[in-house]
């Protein structure tokens, strides 16, 4: 007894020392971002007058060549700490939770065209090619549309920046596990592996550059894609290029905001309420703007099984989604507790997973105790659309 009151008095003193060591942390990261909001602040007033009166400069025709190069170099001076000053603003939000993202449906093709576009005049000054083999028309994401470019900008001038001349910027893009996986692959000198992590570091440069640039860009990226739900990777060795990826939560089919014949049939369902238990908050999000068109359906979510299930217990649910991969309990687990309880057994679930070939197994063996609906990620939303009219039409039909 005298051991276990040990045990349990040392875990409440380490379980209050995690506290306060979150609250410092919480407290340091708010001060900083007061901190360097004021110190943007300050900047921003003399560069304004400083990039205002350069740009003046620059329209005189009545300078030399000389003076031309000095004013030029004014400018990229200025703008230089500009950016600085926008990108440590950026990472300072991330890590106190207050960047806002607004999110919607952006086509992944058309993205990648515009932000080639807009670098391909940087990459033409060195000769260097950049080919677009994506090929990712039928496929969506849902994230922050400004912020998305922002990325893929930055990926796409790094790629050019630290390429060779007359070299190459190759962009590919393929489904992986219901994410959408885009690589920027250049031919230039290489990052050695040694430095693969520390790249994604503040103000870290790479060495033996000379590059022009703020150390920033790929801290930023990360925390980007990291908070809306990816990840990213690079994979390079010296003397033959570097190929940076990353991944985003995506969707598939047609998602043009069409209203098509399921959908129609959706608005007469009535009212629905559906319990959506996934632990990913970018495929919540998603899953809350595929039903954003249904006024009638109101969505409940739930980011962990044991959540999920005393939910589905307590409340009365149309539908449950289940995601496969959850962070406390197995989704089979989640499913078998629903079909053993009375509460829920006759309640229609769509089960998610990316790995489709395990799941059909398991699959079979849920379905003896009680047929289950599962679909693969990326979800198409089509399918997922008509499954839906299919288990409210038959629902509806058992009531008659």
């Amino acid at each position: 007894m005298i051991g276990s009151t040990a045990d349990i008095r040392e875990r409440k003193t380490v379980e209050k020392a995690v506290i306060h060591a979150k609250e410092r942390l919480e407290k340091a990261n708010q001060a900083k971002l007061e901190l360097i909001s004021r110190m943007s602040h300050e900047l921003r007033t003399p560069l304004n007058g400083i990039l205002g009166f350069a740009q003046l400069l620059e329209m005189d025709d009545s300078l030399n060549s000389q003076q031309q190069e000095f004013v030029q170099a004014i400018l990229n001076g200025a703008r230089h700490l500009l950016n600085l000053v926008n990108e440590m603003l950026d990472i300072a939000r991330i890590e106190t939770g207050e960047i806002q993202l607004t999110y919607d449906v952006i086509k992944l093709d058309s993205v990648i065209d515009e932000s080639v576009k807009l670098i391909q005049p940087l990459a033409d000054k060195r000769n260097i090619k950049i080919v677009n083999q994506a090929q990712l028309d039928e496929y969506y994401v849902y994230t922050d549309p400004t912020r998305f470019r922002q990325i893929l900008l930055n990926l796409l001038d790094n790629a050019v920046k630290y390429n060779r001349d007359n070299g190459t910027v190759m962009i590919t893009g393929r489904s992986e596990g219901g994410n959408i996986c885009i690589h920027i692959k250049d031919s230039g000198v290489g990052i050695p592996k040694n430095e693969h992590e520390k790249i994604f570091e503040p103000f870290y440069r790479i060495k033996g550059t000379e590059v022009d640039g703020t150390g920033m860009g790929l801290a930023l990226v990360k925390q980007l894609i990291q908070f809306m739900g990816g990840t990213i990777g690079v994979e390079s060795e010296l003397g033959a290029g570097s190929d940076f990826w990353f991944s985003l939560p995506a969707i598939k089919g047609d998602y043009s905001g069409g209203m098509n014949l399921y959908q129609k049939r959706l608005l007469q369902m009535g009212e629905k309420k559906i319990l959506y238990i996934e632990n990913s908050e970018a495929n919540l999000k998603l899953m809350e703007k595929i039903l954003e068109p249904f006024p009638n359906f109101s969505l409940i979510s739930a980011n962990c099984g044991k959540d999920g299930l005393k939910m589905a217990f307590r409340e009365r649910f149309d539908l449950i989604l289940v995601d496969i991969h959850l962070r406390d309990i197995s989704g089979y687990k989640v499913l078998e507790s629903l079909q053993k309880d009375g509460r829920t057994k006759q309640i229609p679930v769509i089960v998610f997973s990316a790995d489709i070939a395990s799941l059909e197994m398991e699959m079979l063996k849920i379905s003896k105790k009680g047929l289950k609906e599962y679909m693969a990620k990326p979800l198409e939303v089509g399918l997922f659309f008509r499954k839906l009219e299919q288990i409210f039409t038959q629902n509806k039909n058992k009531e008659n």
